[in-house]
């Protein structure tokens, strides 16, 4: 499978992101599930949103330039860390962070983060509302040499991070800096329906 590269783009700041990631690029996860969705949680998890892009802006360059290199996506400054967050402590001692994100008319989200230091045992899960996509379980192991951290894009315009921490573990320090809000329909540019 060829490699097909994209632009995601911020005002000044921009980066190449691979369509099609072969598999040994793609980020690894550890499987499993979510304990806020095996033990429902009842305390909502706060909503950060994200300012929307100047889409028709976007759109505009993207003419001009002729889709070279194709943008899917603008960056947005979204500086989220562990303390925006709600912490529910389980009945064994496992301890469950949630929080949600959104960039309203995204067709995907990504995030970035900068800090990435998760303890033994801890996992990071992302997922939807209504649980119909679910990326994960993400660990230490996922941690890049720079000390940050990324996932592939994430259907719809909200999502739900959630950090399980087992009892006794020590303390995470997780921080996002950007959102790649998708306004071009990464998946749909996969199949040939996206624009």
């Amino acid at each position: 499978m060829t490699s097909t590269s994209l632009l995601v783009s911020g005002g000044a700041i921009g980066m190449a992101l691979c369509l099609f990631a072969s598999p040994a690029s793609a980020q690894v996860s550890q499987g499993g599930q979510p304990l806020g969705l095996l033990r429902p949680i009842t305390e909502p998890a706060p909503i950060v949103v994200a300012p929307t892009p100047d889409v028709a802006a976007y759109m505009i360059e993207d003419e001009e330039r002729g889709h070279r290199p194709l943008r899917y996506g603008a960056l947005v400054d979204v500086g989220v860390d562990i303390g925006d967050g709600v912490w529910t402590t389980m009945r064994d001692g496992t301890r469950v962070w949630r929080i949600q994100i959104a960039s309203p008319g995204a067709k995907s989200l990504a995030l970035e983060f900068d800090r990435f230091e998760l303890p033994n045992g801890a996992k990071l899960f992302v997922y939807d509302e209504e649980i119909a996509t679910v990326l994960g379980a993400y660990t230490a192991e996922n941690r890049h040499a720079d000390g940050g951290f990324g996932f592939e894009p994430f259907p719809g315009d909200r999502l739900t991070l959630e950090l399980d921490v087992p009892a006794g573990a020590g303390e995470p320090d997780l921080r996002t800096t950007t959102v790649i809000h998708d306004y071009r329909d990464i998946f749909g540019l996969q199949n040939g329906t996206g624009g």
